[in-house]
């Protein structure tokens, strides 16, 4: 769904000044973002200059994402020559400093765009990475238990904290009225 959202935003021009940690992420940077056609020039040791497409800056973003969610690194390091994550965490950064731009410019239509990107799309790829992927039917037995023991444990703490406040002599009761002095 993300994915074909890119469609809107193609032919939408961006550009922005991206912070980076290292001259060697320049490089890394400049691979990275080059699959999307995205000019990256360099000012200085820690701060590059990005323009280009965003939609197709997107589009090429969550098929790397996808890529690295589905547990295909290997597309991405046989791509850029370096790890999955490490292209998504560009990608993320790219995106995070277009979100800020846009948010000072009062774009709110690019700025969500941008976000949903990043949150539903690149930080999910990159947190899940590596987990397989089960349908909860499959495992029906094991989540019934842990739904009835949550439920039980949630009432038994909860009778553990009203006993307890009783022994202390805190106990809930209705206002009365209130008498004048």
């Amino acid at each position: 769904k993300l994915l074909k959202s890119t469609d809107k935003y193609i032919g939408t021009p961006f550009e922005a000044t991206m912070t980076v940690s290292s001259k060697d992420d320049v490089a890394k940077i400049t691979k990275v973002f080059g699959t999307a056609d995205v000019k990256v020039e360099p000012i200085d040791d820690t701060k590059v200059k990005i323009s280009g497409d965003l939609g197709k800056m997107a589009k090429v973003a969550l098929t790397d994402a996808d890529s690295l969610f589905s547990n295909e690194d290997s597309k991405i390091a046989g791509k850029y020559g370096i790890k999955g994550q490490d292209a998504v965490n560009y990608w993320w950064t790219g995106f995070n400093t277009l979100e800020g731009k846009y948010k000072k410019e009062a774009e709110a239509d690019l700025m969500n765009f941008v976000k949903s990107v990043n949150t539903k799309g690149l930080e999910v790829a990159y947190n899940f990475k590596g987990i397989e992927a089960e349908n909860v039917a499959d495992k029906a037995g094991v989540t019934a238990f842990m739904l009835v023991f949550y439920v039980f444990y949630t009432v038994f703490y909860g009778f553990a904290i009203m006993y307890l406040m009783e022994g202390l002599g805190i106990v809930a009761s209705a206002h009365g009225e209130k008498a004048e002095a």
